[in-house]
């Protein structure tokens, strides 16, 4: 549904999906009104890949100046979305990235909830800047309403990580230039439950949200934002370890936390709080 005046790459990566995904990709192929500037590549892998590999080799067959992202769950709603996305990064080259407003639907109750960002938004505003602060602080970032320049440095961020996900994306992006999120609502991420992350217990999440910013921060210790991040997220994983009454794992990753980022005042905090919890008790 895209209108724009300029070439698209589609490149769509199946990753050996069980449900029925090629044979709807074909019949669209087959019966669709496609724009001449549009060239669709169709990959099917013989194995599955998982999400993350799937994506990285998804990206580097990417030849455009442009990456921009559509997850297999979610989808665009507004026909000139790459064209204001382009038009944003072309006229302001300081910004290596862009995204846009979205909507959530729960396919459970077939609802839709708008993101987050509205709070940030006077209503002269067509876009908002997207800094290391404000990745502290919080923004509700829909995956599939970004676009970003497509460099080396994005295409290979990855190899500096353990666990690269969409955050470790935004940090090397930030590391390139300033971010901005558009006013425009263009997409829709669903909500079936089913999900990589949505679907884990809320126990399961805190975890892996504290080790993918450890992981981010360990190789970004220079920006204090991202130190920050990272022990917002990792106060939460210690005290759901001590609500759960896990001293030692408490003891534990507190020790290894300070290992990690040398700084005696976050193990003077957390020792203080893990004594007022049990110690003082007794």
């Amino acid at each position: 549904m895209q209108n724009c005046n300029f070439n698209v790459e589609l490149i769509i990566a199946d990753d050996n999906s069980p449900d029925g995904t090629k044979n709807k990709v074909e019949d669209y192929l087959n019966s669709a009104v496609i724009s001449k500037n549009i060239d669709i590549k169709y990959f099917q892998h013989e194995k599955n890949k998982g999400a993350n590999s799937n994506y990285l080799w998804a990206s580097k067959k990417a030849k455009g100046k442009y990456i921009a992202l559509c997850e297999g769950d979610d989808y665009w709603t507004d026909p000139l979305k790459l064209q204001k996305q382009l038009d944003f990064l072309e006229g302001n080259e300081e910004y290596s990235f862009c995204f846009t407003r979205f909507q959530t639907k729960d396919e459970r109750t077939n609802t839709f909830l708008d993101d987050e960002n509205s709070k940030h938004f006077d209503k002269n505003q067509s876009f908002i800047d997207y800094d290391f602060e404000r990745f502290y602080k919080g923004w509700h970032i829909g995956t599939q309403t970004v676009m970003f320049i497509n460099t080396p440095e994005t295409k290979n961020f990855y190899k500096q990580y353990q666990l690269p996900r969409d955050m470790h994306l935004y940090v090397e992006l930030l590391k390139q230039g300033k971010g901005a999120c558009l006013k425009d609502f263009c997409a829709v991420y669903r909500l079936t439950g089913k999900g990589v992350y949505t679907s884990t217990s809320k126990f399961q999440q805190i975890i892996k949200g504290a080790k993918v910013y450890e992981d981010i921060y360990k190789s970004n210790k220079d920006i204090i934002f991202i130190e920050l991040k990272y022990r917002k997220f990792f106060k939460s994983y210690l005290r759901m370890l001590a609500s759960n009454k896990n001293i030692l794992g408490y003891v534990v990753q507190m020790f290894k936390s300070f290992k990690i980022t040398k700084k005696v005042n976050y193990l003077k905090e957390d020792s203080i709080f893990l004594f007022k919890k049990f110690y003082s008790k007794l």
